[in-house]
């Protein structure tokens, strides 16, 4: 299924962080060759850090391309997290174990 343009996806169990926090953003692109393709969104995750002594959001955007041909859409990989689908960096699970 793919998201309309503009669309929101509603996590009901999961809180957005706070705004007030400082943000480092990374953009991972496909490994895939993108030169002929068209962007068409991208997908956003926010993961807290902690760098002693202070909170932070590290925040991946992944462009999403769809192929020239239509063939398939292209969008980068995540880095892999300690417990998959949470909100927390290994170091801020390290801090309060």
């Amino acid at each position: 299924m793919v998201a309309s343009k503009g669309a929101v996806k509603n996590h009901p169990v999961r809180n957005t962080l706070p705004a007030d926090l400082p943000r480092v953003e990374t953009i991972i692109e496909p490994i895939e060759n993108t030169t002929d393709c068209k962007i068409i969104g991208e997908e956003i995750t926010e993961i807290l850090e902690l760098e002693m002594p202070k909170l932070f959001v590290q925040r991946f955007v992944r462009p999403k391309y769809i192929k020239a041909d239509g063939s398939g859409i292209l969008i980068g990989d995540l880095p892999t997290r300690p417990i998959e689908k949470r909100m927390a960096a290994r170091n801020c699970w390290l801090f309060w174990l």
